[in-house]
């Protein structure tokens, strides 16, 4: 019997590879596709992991690397398998282990965001990419882009008495310095969205194939514990201080934790945003289009609103979901 299992464990383990080879591959070599296999292809091995063991799971990712590089290049193996790799093993280990989706998913959160920044020095040790003045290329590439559009008269219908051309590259330079800026609060807000979107993704394929995981609360019900806000107020005072002072550091450091909370403070008042339209209107079919068309025409302001909401959603936690954790 144990035979038997093992060997169904080895076979299963081998379609994993496979499948997870081709789902890969498929996004390297069809790009536009890419988004999509990136949240799709771990899905084989976290089912393999789940069924039988963690070892089978890691041959079977060593084994889909294996045909990756051979199907591809070495070099697109191992930054595939570096990026995700990680990820697919933690969550497999965890679903397995029963873990509560949040726990999971913090952890999913910091294992990407360790995967992209060993993607990011190893680029620098094998190619140099980091090492480049990305500041200096996005602004050359602001003056050919300007040369060009006032060559093909485009420019000029963006000037006026008070903008100029100088107006205009100087405005694109400055958020250019922002974006490298904002950086590391960037690359957290990637790491948790791919945490979040695969195991969203795992979670509904695992519930077709009727094998059962710990679940995600309705999104109605997402809640953080409210000691999270000390995070953010670090995050303000740090920024003021370093307004106040004319230390560049700590006021950079300030507004990298601060936008890092943004889009938890949207989420958050989405959120709950949701289930004030479920508690007091019943999910009512014309306050929902209004909801979606004010959010999709007013985007910014709703997000800033929305911002705001998860914010004294955090402070005072008005929803209890009736005994639900």
């Amino acid at each position: 019997m144990k035979s038997q299992m093992n060997t169904k464990a080895l076979v299963e383990g081998s379609l994993a590879a496979a499948l997870t080879a081709i789902l890969a591959l498929a996004g390297i070599y069809f790009p536009f596709m890419r988004l999509l296999t990136n949240l799709i292809w771990t899905i084989p091995i976290l089912l393999v992991i789940v069924r039988y063991r963690f070892l089978t799971g890691l041959m079977s990712i060593f084994v889909a690397g294996v045909l990756i590089s051979i199907m591809s290049s070495p070099m697109e193996a191992l930054f595939l398998l570096l990026q995700f790799g990680g990820l697919a093993l933690v969550y497999g280990y965890f679903l397995k282990k029963k873990a509560k989706a949040g726990f999971t998913i913090i952890t999913g959160t910091a294992v990407v965001l360790i995967s992209i920044i060993a993607t990011l020095f190893l680029s620098y040790l094998l190619f140099g990419f980091v090492s480049v003045d990305f500041a200096g290329a996005f602004k050359g590439s602001v003056d050919e882009a300007l040369k060009m559009y006032k060559e093909m008269g485009i420019l000029e219908q963006y000037m006026s008495p008070g903008v100029t051309e100088e107006t205009i590259r100087q405005d694109l330079y400055a958020a250019a310095d922002l974006v490298i800026m904002l950086f590391p609060a960037l690359l957290f807000i990637s790491s948790l969205s791919i945490a979040v979107v695969n195991y969203l993704v795992a979670q509904k394929v695992f519930a077709r194939l009727k094998i059962e995981i710990p679940k995600l609360q309705a999104f109605m019900y997402w809640r953080l514990p409210w000691w999270i806000i000390w995070g953010f107020i670090v995050g303000f005072g740090a920024n003021i201080l370093g307004g106040q002072f004319a230390n560049e550091t700590l006021k950079t450091v300030g507004m990298n934790i601060m936008l890092a909370y943004f889009p938890v403070f949207i989420v958050l008042g989405w959120a709950s945003v949701r289930y004030l339209l479920h508690k007091y209107l019943q999910d009512s079919l014309p306050f929902k289009f209004l909801l979606y068309f004010t959010v999709i025409f007013f985007f910014s302001y709703a997000m800033i609103i929305l911002g705001v909401l998860g914010l004294f959603d955090l402070i005072f936690d008005h929803r209890h979901p009736s005994g639900k954790e």
